[in-house]
């Protein structure tokens, strides 16, 4: 498909509209924010229907066990579904809307409950040679743990930033092979771990 671009421009101003939107939406607790690229070599549209194909999020997702949609209605305005996501602590369950979406653009996913509620937003950007830049604007809060976030804050944006460029790359990877909905599990990203001292802390305490 050629070689890759040369240019990846980000646009900050489109960075700090979602993330400070979900900033504003916490309700009280830390929040840790970060913004990160992964150029894959297949074209946009492909790599919108490997996004929006939720339920396959196990797939190439280290951290989400099961999802499955709770919506009745297959034509529902906000798709609804439960994710079962493992934390240091133990599995969580979160209901998760589909917050926005523009066909072969962006795709967002909201948390509406649950513990260390979320906004992942998928914004998806042309390329030469058929290539696409998927930008994943992300937002993640502690409310909920039964520890102050704090805690982990100064290990917060590495660790969050650390584990969602593997999943990137795993996403990435399935595309690449001609998976369009990530067919079996590839490769669980590397599971990230903290330092021994906070572990120790925390160990028995998160939910």
């Amino acid at each position: 498909m050629g070689q890759p671009p040369v240019s990846l421009s980000m646009s900050g101003v489109t960075a700090r509209k979602y993330t400070d939107a979900a900033h504003r939406q916490r309700k009280g607790g830390e929040c840790t924010m970060f913004t990160i690229d992964q150029l894959v070599a297949r074209p946009i549209d492909v790599v919108f229907q490997f996004l929006t194909a939720v339920e396959a999020t196990p797939n190439w997702y280290s951290a989400v066990k099961s999802v499955k949609r709770v919506s009745s209605d297959e034509t529902a305005q906000v798709p609804l579904f439960l994710f079962v996501r493992e934390l240091p602590g133990g599995l969580v369950t979160n209901t998760v809307a589909v917050s926005a979406m523009e066909p072969n653009r962006a795709f967002e996913l909201r948390s509406i409950d649950g513990p260390t509620p979320f906004v992942y937003r998928y914004e998806l950007e042309e390329q030469p040679h058929k290539w696409t830049l998927v930008r994943l604007i992300g937002s993640i809060s502690g409310e909920g743990l039964s520890v102050p976030f704090k805690v982990l804050q100064p290990f917060a944006e590495t660790l969050f930033q650390r584990g969602m460029k593997g999943n990137l790359q795993s996403m990435r990877q399935l595309l690449e092979q001609g998976r369009p909905e990530g067919g079996r599990r590839f490769q669980r990203a590397r599971r990230f771990r903290l330092p021994r001292s906070v572990a120790a802390r925390l160990r028995g305490k998160l939910c």
